[in-house]
């Protein structure tokens, strides 16, 4: 599925201002993997940017209850029907089915519950993860390139946020989790975005790079780096992304 981070102040100002962005593929179908990210003005008014990206989850869902019905699972359920879903809720032994439980995904239209649990429920073993601390007040674009977001062997990326956590003075982090597939995964693979100008330059440059994995396959790590660009102001978002199973 395709989200959404808000529009926030962007355009014209340092890399301290991507603190108010985000990443997130937790929530809507459980913990999903980032398929692909990319900072744009997209429809945002006046400096505002935000990012757009596209989520992926391995979850297997099943019928457990029509619409008045109890779903009984333990695990994650949804309510609806064709592509149009409500957002997963966590369940213990089961739930009453129905748009008051849920709201309403689909209006006019019949709906039921699915359930997603053990091996289909697609993540386990979240966990928060966090980059050492760097500069980023006043800082240009190419700064970036001093964070790797990078998961453990075994999980991929769920989410991520520039965020102040444990830094002081003019430092942030990055702050993001980590989710392993209930599958596993296939083949990894290195991906690059292509250089463009980002030595220098405002916040809003970022917008000219992006991270895109392939198909059903999921983000392991992202950097800004200068590695296989020709020129002293260019860089490029290196990436690794992996089969989901």
């Amino acid at each position: 599925y395709k989200s959404a981070s808000s529009c926030q102040l962007l355009r014209h100002h340092r890399l301290e201002y991507l603190d108010r962005q985000y990443v997130n593929c937790r929530g809507h179908m459980g913990d999903s993997y980032i398929n692909f990210f990319r900072l744009g003005q997209y429809n945002c008014g006046g400096w505002d940017m935000k990012y757009r990206y596209t989520c992926v989850s391995p979850a297997r869902f099943t019928k457990c209850a029509d619409h008045g019905g109890k779903c009984k699972c333990s695990g994650n359920v949804r309510y609806g029907s064709g592509n149009r879903w409500s957002s997963v809720k966590q369940v213990s032994t089961e739930i009453d089915c129905n748009h008051h439980v849920f709201g309403d995904p689909w209006p006019n239209q019949p709906k039921h519950c699915e359930c997603a649990a053990g091996p289909n429920l697609g993540s386990k073993d979240c966990e928060t993860y966090y980059t050492p601390c760097n500069q980023v007040y006043g800082m240009t674009a190419d700064w970036q390139a001093n964070f790797k977001v990078a998961c453990p062997q075994g999980k991929l990326l769920s989410h991520f946020r520039q965020v102040r956590g444990s830094c002081q003075g003019n430092h942030q982090q990055y702050q993001y989790t980590c989710c392993t597939p209930t599958r596993g995964y296939g083949a990894c693979r290195t991906v690059y975005s292509g250089c463009q100008h980002e030595v220098g330059v405002n916040s809003e440059y970022l917008d000219r790079v992006a991270v895109g994995c392939g198909g059903f396959e999921a983000v392991q790590d992202w950097q800004l780096t200068a590695y296989g660009c020709n020129w002293w102001s260019s860089r490029q978002y290196v990436s690794t992304c992996c089969i989901l199973k």
